[in-house]
Formats: C-alpha cells, structure tokens, sequence
C-alpha cells in the first residue's frame, strides 16, 4: 500500500513539476520576435488554405500587454484583388 502511494506521489510531483516548467520556457521563447512571426505565418498561411485567398504578414512583434507592431500586411480576395496593404502599423 505504502509503495502505491509513493509512486503516485512521484507521478504527481512530476506532472506538477511540468505543468510549471511549461510557462516559464514558453514565455521567454514568445517574447522571441522571430517566434511571433513564425506562428502569425503558420496561422495566417492555415487560413489562406481554408478561404483560397491570400493572407500574409511580414512581420509581428509583441511586447506582452502594451505593444504590437506588425509590417507588411497583405490581404487579398479570392480574385486576387488588394482588399488590404499596409507596410507599418
């Protein structure tokens, strides 16, 4: 019995131990502005598939709670019109 509970205490300790190491890795790694980019692109990209349109920006960077800035942004119709652009904003 004591074995059993031991175990499930060690299984616990390591999946608390994980659920806290999660968020501190995760947050440096997003403050990244390459990262930021990387998953606006493969989020943007999903979408562009799904309407038969294009979506696309060249760059994002966000400071946590204060700051966004985002350059190149193109959004275009499925007649491949310019519905947006922008270099800055």
């Amino acid at each position: 019995m004591a074995h059993k509970f031991r175990k499930s205490i060690k299984y616990f300790i390591i999946l608390l131990g994980a659920l806290i190491m999660l968020p501190v890795i995760l947050y440096p790694l997003l403050q990244i502005s390459a990262v930021q980019t990387y998953l606006v692109n493969r989020i943007t990209s999903h979408f562009s598939n799904n309407i038969h349109s294009t979506i696309s920006v060249g760059k994002i960077e966000y400071k946590f709670f204060n700051k966004l800035s985002v350059n190149d942004i193109l959004i275009k119709d499925q007649h491949n019109d310019t519905l947006l652009y922008t270099r800055e904003s």
